[in-house]
């Protein structure tokens, strides 16, 4: 560690000195300026923003209050705006949880929205709750249970008369135990069901914290075995990491060591959040993939550095033995140098394992200069402009295109290979004055072949027009482009390419040769190298149709019988729990 940060503290106290310098020159630069006055100034901003404060928080609040729905009239206590219950289970549910307040005076209203309009539903629960009044003036004994169906988000707003019998807690552990595994399987009405069963309990008295840890199917005896479980786990996981780390040094050992602190204060970080009794899976996966991340932190970037060193090694390995590589060097430089040069790395390399990372980068480093920069290191052959313009013509194709005539291609290659075995035999010694002037007019020859070949090697018209007809008049090169191309453009193209032919078909002499190069160059040649050029590609679309149904939120006037027109204005401040599915 002091070998990895000393050099950041050492250089700390010049690094500061200098960054007051350079601060104290900007302020001198900017107090020497003259002083401009815009229109949009500092002050002018500050004054139009005091101005149009209250105006935006007026229409943010009106916004804002537009989202929640207006109470009903009379009272529901299942208000279904999104269409997730059909009249049956509204029925059910409403008259239990009108029984319900009937007994006990107690009220729990259930409450499904459409969505949250960007807000959070924390907020939206309260002020729904706010507004709506629900529970019992003095008493506060109210609960909405709210699901937010585009957000997939629920929420149990507690009042304050029932907070001891609901807190938070226990709220959370009837999300997690009842509304949540019923909403995954689209199953709305047995969560609403159950979970206002335990509700009506818990405020009734029958159930307390411990019930309820059987009812979600946690006992005590299995929390505390697959904690001691979990925490051995990540003992045993911590121990692996410390004996891999003690053995490292430089950035393995800092990651290491880093890991090993953010590691308990993972675990503490989860128990807190989940503190006292929030014991759901997301609980136990966190504990879970705490001694896992440190696993992964240390072990991962061990792998990895251990693997990029055999790879290092591989790849200078096969780079030494490739005999086609070297074979360019040594077609351009003294050949016995770069043999030396490529047995002295040979040796070398033989010395080495993988396991001597800095001396293998070292050598590859080497090699990369022998590549990139040969003339530095070996003596220049007197044939080495002539073989990269012989690579050139080569890699052009030239000699090997059909379009030109054959007889005159051959004899081009037979010459060219005649001056490369002349000056091969003498690439060792500087050449005198006839062979620099003899070399001087092959390369200048090889180079109006690179550029003008239709000149040098003539064009072969018979190729050309066997080509031009075969193309235009087989029906199985066109049907080819059928499926991947439109047929108005296959068409379209196909028209345009008969005109042409047409054109060449009914010129002569050499206004006919002229027309059949150009159809075979500009046009055929083209459109098989290139079919996108001329034509158009077809795109494939997903079934699935752009419409989407938007749902409508319709307040109905249905009501059970006996009930008052309005709740009875009970308060609530925020306490509950939420959850998401």
């Amino acid at each position: 560690m002091r070998r990895l940060f000393g050099p950041i503290a050492r250089s700390s106290k010049w690094y500061s000195v200098s960054r007051m310098i350079l601060s104290s020159q900007r302020l001198n630069r900017r107090s020497n300026r003259p002083e401009k006055r815009t229109l949009f100034g500092p002050s002018r901003i500050l004054l139009i923003g005091l101005i149009l404060w209250p105006i935006c928080l007026q229409w943010t609040g009106a916004g804002l209050g537009a989202a929640v729905p207006p109470a009903p009239d009379p009272i529901r206590f299942v208000n279904d705006y999104a269409g997730q219950l059909n009249a049956d289970e509204t029925l059910q549910l409403e008259n239990k949880l009108r029984r319900y307040a009937e007994q006990s005076g107690n009220q729990i209203v259930v409450v499904i929205v459409p969505e949250l309009d960007g807000r959070s539903i924390e907020e939206y629960s309260l002020e729904l709750a706010e507004s709506w009044g629900i529970g019992q003036a003095g008493r506060d004994n109210g609960i909405v249970l709210l699901t937010a169906i585009r957000e997939r988000q629920v929420r149990i707003e507690v009042g304050y008369g029932l907070e001891g019998a609901v807190p938070d807690a226990i709220a959370r552990r009837v999300i997690d135990g009842y509304l949540l595994p019923n909403f995954k399987k689209g199953d709305f009405f047995s969560g609403y069901d159950q979970a206002t069963d335990v509700l009506i309990k818990l405020t009734e008295g029958e159930y307390g914290a411990d019930d309820l840890y059987e009812v979600s199917g946690y006992s005590t005896d299995t929390l505390i075995a697959v904690r001691i479980f979990i925490y051995l786990f990540s003992g045993f996981i911590a121990l692996i990491v410390f004996l891999l780390t003690r053995q490292s040094r430089g950035t393995l050992l800092a990651v290491g060591s880093i890991t090993l602190i953010l590691y308990p204060l993972w675990m503490g970080w989860t128990e807190y959040v989940y503190f006292p009794d929030r014991y759901n899976i997301w609980f136990w996966l966190r504990l879970i993939i705490g001694p896992l991340m440190l696993f992964f932190a240390v072990f991962l970037p061990t792998f990895l550095y251990y693997r990029v060193r055999q790879l290092a090694h591989r790849t200078l390995k096969e780079k030494l033995n490739n005999d086609a590589l070297w074979d360019v060097i040594k077609s351009e430089y003294h050949p016995d140098e770069v043999q030396a040069a490529r047995k002295d790395l040979l040796t070398r390399f033989s010395k080495l394992n993988d396991g001597r990372h800095r001396r293998v980068l070292a050598l590859t480093a080497e090699l990369r200069q022998f590549q990139r920069n040969p003339g530095k290191y070996f003596t220049e052959r007197s044939d080495r402009k002539l073989t990269q313009v012989a690579r050139q013509l080569d890699k052009a194709g030239t000699l090997r295109n059909r379009l030109y005539l054959e007889n005159k291609r051959r004899q081009f290659a037979d010459r060219l290979k005649q001056e490369q075995a002349y000056f091969k035999d003498r690439c060792l010694a500087p050449l005198n004055k006839e062979d620099t002037a003899r070399m001087s007019a092959v390369i200048a020859e090889m180079r109006n072949w690179l550029n003008d070949p239709e000149k040098a090697l003539g064009i072969d018209y018979d190729h050309l027009r066997d080509s031009v007809t075969s193309f235009m008049e087989n029906e199985q090169t066109w049907a080819a482009y059928q499926g991947t191309y439109t047929r108005s453009s296959i068409d379209a193209t196909r028209a345009r390419f008969e005109s042409k032919y047409k054109a060449y078909q009914s010129a002569r002499g050499e206004e006919q040769n002229r027309l059949l190069q150009n159809l075979y160059v500009n046009y055929i040649k083209k459109i098989q190298d290139r079919p996108y050029a001329f034509l158009t590609r077809i795109v494939r679309r997903s079934r699935s149709s752009g419409s989407s149904s938007g749902t409508s939120v319709s307040f109905s006037s249905w009501s059970g019988s006996g009930g008052s027109s309005s709740f009875g204005g009970g308060s609530f401040g925020g306490g509950g729990a939420s959850g998401s599915w």
